[in-house]
């Protein structure tokens, strides 16, 4: 077995819902590299039985089965169970996402060598893919960063989640909830902090090859993330409802509304783009929060 990176106890937190189990495989093998014991979560997965065959192949697993999708209720159930094991971080990741060993040794490496002072107001430490070009001079430096970020790669101090029982918003039930998350820490008076350097991969949405959008005074905005209906639901209501709770800043917002509009608009259709938008602000706004039924995005004959 492959000795592990760090003397702090870490335990992961991964999540799974319907799983591409070949996939998984490597993010599993990739995982234990890193961590002491890893729990993995499962969303009421169609193909659990071999999501479970997956993971006999490896040894400091724990897996928990939920029988129906209940989003980022999944993560809140790997916490705890990583607080009752005593964990001293928890590495929170998708069964999408492979971190880099190395990185991630890295970057607690230099979080110890801080003074005690600083370190005691660190809670976070995410690791990311694809380092912007204006960051490119703190590469291998650990930043505070205050925008959200997403949960996949990122380490969580369980002692500080243990005390303030700091927890994921499940009414969200998947986007945006970590966007409440790193602001509940921040707003406790800790940092959310980024290691600049490229400590993950990760798949997420829909590959998508949209227009290239030259904006004025701003330069070629490409559009290439596409999220389904259900998806953008979600991203409009939770970020409507942060908006009003004055947790989320209107630029970020209103970048978040074109960037998935666009390619949404150009796959499903203007019609379907919209009527998905005009609901996930009408909830939005009157704060309906919640798992929503899925059909309400196909056409009717």
């Amino acid at each position: 077995m492959t000795e592990r990176l760090i003397a702090n106890k870490i335990i992961g937190v991964l999540w799974t819902y319907n799983s591409d189990v070949i996939l998984l495989a490597k993010v599993i093998k990739c995982l234990m590299k890193s961590v002491n014991t890893a729990i993995v979560v499962d969303n009421g997965s169609r193909n659990f039985t071999k999501i479970e065959k997956v993971l006999k192949q490896f040894t400091n697993i724990v897996l928990i089965r939920l029988r129906k999708n209940t989003g980022v209720h999944a993560l809140n159930i790997g916490i705890a169970e990583a607080i009752k094991m005593r964990a001293q971080w928890i590495l929170l990741l998708d069964d999408d996402t492979l971190i880099n060993p190395r990185i991630l040794k890295e970057s607690l490496e230099l979080y110890t060598s801080l003074p005690e002072n600083i370190r005691s107001r660190i809670a976070t430490i995410s690791l990311m893919e694809g380092i912007p070009s204006k960051w490119l001079q703190c590469r291998k430096k650990l930043i505070a960063y205050y925008g959200p970020w997403m949960f996949s790669g990122t380490l969580i101090k369980a002692e500080l989640v243990s005390r303030y029982n700091i927890l994921i918003r499940e009414s969200f039930f998947l986007d945006q909830a970590d966007f409440d998350f790193f602001w509940k820490i921040r707003n406790l008076g800790y940092y959310t902090t980024l290691y600049v350097d490229e400590g993950i991969k990760h798949r997420l949405g829909k590959p998508f090859r949209g227009p290239r959008i030259k904006i004025p005074l701003i330069g070629i905005l490409e559009i290439n993330s596409y999220e389904n209906p259900l998806r953008y639901y979600y991203i409009i209501r939770n970020s409507t409802i942060l908006l009003l709770e004055k947790k989320l800043s209107p630029l970020c917002y209103m970048m978040q509304l074109i960037h998935f509009f666009i390619p949404l608009a150009f796959v499903d259709g203007l019609k379907k783009a919209l009527r998905t938008l005009v609901l996930g602000l009408a909830h939005g706004i009157f704060k309906i929060e919640g798992i929503i039924d899925p059909d309400i995005f196909e056409d009717k004959d």
